[in-house]
């Protein structure tokens, strides 16, 4: 029989779980670390008349088998679970462990006997901090995802157009202000933000005079604002833009453009600071185009201009500078769709256009489209202007409006669609914020930080995170 076996026999004996023991076979770092004892007690067996050591301090409820000096030839090892608890058995687990707001922590017990911890988020919703005084609500606003904050900046207050921004840090549930922006920077909404890396650009947009055409680099490490290069675009709002690794590519918009509704883009290089003009691209002008970067190249889907709704697409080879057609989906076009990237793979849901409202969508990989099967009524109904993003697996929808006999209302509740299985599920409303439409939603590789946006009557300026 091995020490361990031994020991085992021991304890199992004495009515103690052998989870507790001591593995003598593992080196002495294995062994629990008696300063969590509640009493003041060891782990340890004691095999002297009289208990020696600290294991000789009364437990909080006596026994009678680990008392002091009770006379007994093998005094009982304390069995307090906090004394127990510690002990560092390879392969062994136990909760526990530093991790950030609204994530658990388990602990795993290494061939060094060192604890190692992984941290999961809670599933569900967690409402999250709200932001500090003189960041007020709004909608239409921009917001990017740095990798450790999320950015908001501008849009449209409950009274006026935001001219200031504010970070919210995930892992500390925690926001704060960013410096004064620029002077020449005004105000506006429907205007366009992307991350590079280090910076945030934020162009284009609304603002109190209508469209406009200029921009400025927020450093986050400096917490600094640089204007950026005159653009050669005509002002534009409800246009798009992505970052390719090296430049930012804006597209499409309404505004000053010939005919209102644009139909050019332009590259913007931060490094060089200098704008330079896209070749003619085969689509329509058109507002709200939904843009997106596979890592070669840019995806331009849908958009609307007057009452004419696309469904047709392109893509843009910023290294040959062409443009190619993409194929086109069976599904109507529809302004306020919910619009993302699921993995490598474009899927679109809902929205409305002259026929009314559509509770249908796609999508797009390689060079084909494939139909989403529509929910049942009972999971989700058709929403327009819904929050959507992806977690790389599954589109998600949640909140928006839906339309009640020509009365637009806002709706609670969400579903997921798995491109895996092919099917919907309900998303929990346990938790959920207040329905609302517009408001902005950043994926942080853990879940999906919902803030701000339309609310009724007013703008709002809570949020929430939802982890699938």
């Amino acid at each position: 029989m091995s020490r361990a076996q031994a020991t085992v026999v021991t304890l199992l004996s004495l009515g103690v779980a052998a989870i507790g023991c001591v593995n003598l076979d593992y080196p002495a770092a294995c062994t629990h670390d008696d300063s969590l004892c509640a009493d003041g007690g060891d782990a340890t067996v004691d095999t002297s008349a009289a208990d020696s050591g600290v294991d000789s301090k009364v437990d909080s409820t006596p026994d009678t088998t680990d008392a002091p000096a009770d006379g007994t030839t093998s005094d009982a090892p304390d069995t307090d679970a906090a004394c127990i608890a510690p002990e560092c058995v390879p392969s062994s687990t136990r909760a526990g462990g530093t991790c950030g707001i609204g994530e658990d922590g388990l602990q795993t017990c290494g061939s060094d006997c060192k604890w190692s911890t992984t941290c999961t988020p809670r599933r569900g919703w967690r409402t999250i901090a709200l932001p500090p005084v003189g960041f007020g609500g709004r909608a239409l606003h921009s917001t990017v995802w740095t990798g450790s904050e999320m950015i908001v900046w501008g849009g449209q207050g409950s009274s006026t157009l935001e001219v200031n921004g504010a970070a919210y840090d995930y892992a500390k549930d925690t926001w704060r202000l960013l410096a004064a922006k620029p002077t020449s920077l005004a105000g506006r909404w429907l205007h366009s933000a992307v991350w590079t890396g280090s910076s945030m650009l934020v162009w284009g947009g609304k603002g109190p005079a209508g469209p406009v055409n200029d921009g400025a680099r927020y450093d986050a490490p400096g917490d600094t604002w640089t204007s950026i290069a005159a653009s050669p675009l005509a002002a534009r709002s409800d246009h798009s833009a992505v970052w390719t690794g090296s430049e930012m590519i804006v597209w499409g918009g309404g505004g000053s453009c010939s005919g209102i509704v644009c139909s050019d883009g332009a590259a913007y290089n931060p490094t060089s600071n200098t704008w330079t003009m896209l070749p003619a691209s085969p689509l329509a002008a058109r507002r709200q185009p939904f843009m997106a970067w596979n890592g070669l190249e840019v995806f331009v889907w849908g958009g609307s201009a007057g009452d004419t709704y696309y469904a047709d697409g392109a893509r843009f080879n910023p290294s040959t500078k062409a443009w190619t057609a993409s194929a086109t989906p069976t599904e109507a076009g529809r302004d306020g769709p919910v619009r993302a990237m699921v993995g490598t793979a474009f899927a679109f849901f809902d929205g409305e256009n002259k026929a009314g409202v559509a509770h249908d969508g796609a999508l797009f990989a390689g060079s084909a489209w494939t139909p989403i099967v529509p929910p049942d009524l009972a999971v989700i109904d058709a929403r327009i202007n819904a929050q959507g993003w992806s977690d790389g697996s599954s589109l998600f929808l949640w909140s928006g409006y839906k339309d009640d006999a020509g009365t637009l209302t806002l709706r609670g509740g969400g579903a997921a669609y798995s491109t895996k299985t092919s099917a919907w599920t309900s998303m929990p409303t346990t938790g959920e914020p207040s329905p609302r439409a517009n408001a902005s939603v950043a994926w942080t590789g853990k879940g999906a930080i919902v803030w701000g946006g339309s609310i009724t009557g007013s703008v709002a300026s809570d949020g929430a995170v939802y982890v699938p």
